[in-house]
């Protein structure tokens, strides 16, 4: 694992970072839950091209998910990290501290 940009490190895909060979982008996914009617914290997440090329917000739980991707021509991918936002959460304020604590704990285990 590389916190700088030195090194004779292959650039990473998504954003032409240096890295040991792994790129983690997160995003934001939902699971949809449109019969689910007594679950708790479930917000409308927008869905795009179900059925006739319409946007149909639906009943969901969206999720922040981390997964190391393979630099290269593979298209291997492993999911290191998830977690469900609460309903009013900035996505970007919990990505950030997600990543965050991903980091903290692959360096404790190292």
């Amino acid at each position: 694992m590389s916190a700088g940009c030195g090194g004779p490190w292959p650039r990473c895909l998504c954003r032409g970072q240096r890295t040991a060979g792994w790129c983690w982008p997160p995003d934001i996914t939902c699971w949809l839950r449109p019969s689910a009617h007594t679950s708790p914290q479930r917000i409308l997440c927008h869905t795009y091209g179900r059925g006739r090329d319409q946007h149909i917000p639906v009943p969901g739980w969206p999720y922040s998910v981390i997964c190391a991707l393979e630099t290269g021509r593979s298209s291997w991918t492993a999911p290191l990290d998830a977690l469900r936002l609460a309903p009013g959460d900035d996505a970007a304020t919990v990505t950030s501290g997600q990543m965050r604590e991903l980091v903290e704990r692959l360096m404790a285990a190292a």
